[in-house]
């Protein structure tokens, strides 16, 4: 593992591997936690993100996945 205030592009892919491992969701709020000040608007704009991205992924995977591939979109 590298250092998070490596430049390298070793280090950049490490992070990016750690990264990919969780949702738009979490790496927003992580994100927005690590600003300082007020980042109201921020957290707005990234739910707005997140949201509009997990409809696409959705309504991608109800419309082109084959059945036993598409996302269960049920609450419970």
């Amino acid at each position: 593992m590298t250092d998070e205030t490596d430049p390298s592009l070793t280090a950049a892919l490490d992070r990016s591997a750690i990264l990919s491992k969780k949702s738009l969701g979490v790496v927003t709020r992580e994100f927005v936690k690590a600003g300082a000040g007020d980042v109201a608007d921020l957290q707005k704009l990234f739910a707005e993100i997140v949201f509009e991205r997990n409809q696409i992924v959705h309504h991608f995977s109800a419309r082109f996945a084959p059945s036993y591939l598409r996302i269960n979109t049920k609450r419970y």
